[in-house]
């Protein structure tokens, strides 16, 4: 191995460290009414996320349901155009 490269996996193991050492002191130091907090936090923004996806969902087959009404209506009207002497019968 040259020395590039060995000064380069050191300094990548470095900076790992370093990280997980930080994350390793935050979570340590969180109490458990903390931890509650952080918990209850993650779960609200899920479950905001989960309904704005549903939502989402829910709005395209709306969207598309009343594009396929708006073409059946204009097949019906269409179909009626052409038969004038039905209308007034």
């Amino acid at each position: 191995m040259t020395r590039d490269a060995i000064e380069a996996t050191a300094i990548t193991l470095g900076n790992k460290a370093a990280v997980g050492g930080g994350v390793t002191a935050t979570a340590g130091g969180l109490t458990a009414n903390e931890w509650l907090a952080v918990t209850g936090t993650v779960v609200a923004i899920l479950g905001y996320l989960t309904s704005l996806y549903f939502q989402h969902r829910k709005d395209q087959r709306e969207a598309r349901a009343a594009q396929m009404d708006e073409i059946e209506h204009q097949r019906r009207m269409a179909q009626m155009a052409s038969r004038p002497g039905d209308l007034h019968e």
